[in-house]
């Protein structure tokens, strides 16, 4: 029998991941959750695996990883404190899944990493797409460095952000 796929979300512990691991689980999907701390038995699915960043070399390698870690955009003011958290929720935590594959004997096949309108920046009342030119606030430049932090895996992994 073939082994269910298996796929490591960063931060599964939120509102978002916490959805997406049940539905993945569902749908018959081996499932890692890693975050900054292990839940609380009661707030676990069962058969989810949870972990922390420490733990993150000891879990197999996962066929697809999806990275939602990072601390609420909405949060906080944006202090000159809450932006280093911001960036290093984001930018330190995807380096650390990008050693991961970069290590791994068998790389994943699929990277997910969220991303956000922000790569724009603030553009007032301008209708914003794909061809928009970014401006060069505190928002754009975070998701900016956030989407680069991907660049070593880039040749062996699909990216989807």
């Amino acid at each position: 029998m073939q082994q269910p796929e298996h796929i490591l979300i960063a931060g599964g512990t939120g509102f978002i991941g916490h959805h997406l691991a049940k539905h993945l689980l569902k749908k018959g999907k081996k499932v890692t959750v890693i975050g900054r701390s292990i839940p609380t038995p009661t707030q676990q699915i069962s058969d989810i695996s949870y972990g922390t960043w420490e733990d993150l070399d000891d879990i197999s390698p996962p066929r697809t990883i999806i990275n939602l870690a990072g601390a609420s955009i909405a949060g906080k003011r944006w202090s000159k404190d809450y932006k280093k958290t911001l960036f290093d929720s984001r930018i330190k935590t995807t380096e650390k899944l990008v050693n991961f594959c970069l290590s791994a004997e068998t790389p994943p096949k699929l990277f997910i990493n969220a991303s956000a309108i922000g790569f724009y920046g603030d553009q007032e009342d301008n209708v914003v797409n794909e061809r928009t030119q970014p401006n060069n606030s505190f928002s754009h430049q975070l998701c900016r460095q956030w989407e680069c932090a991907l660049t070593p895996i880039r040749e062996n992994t699909k990216i989807r952000l």
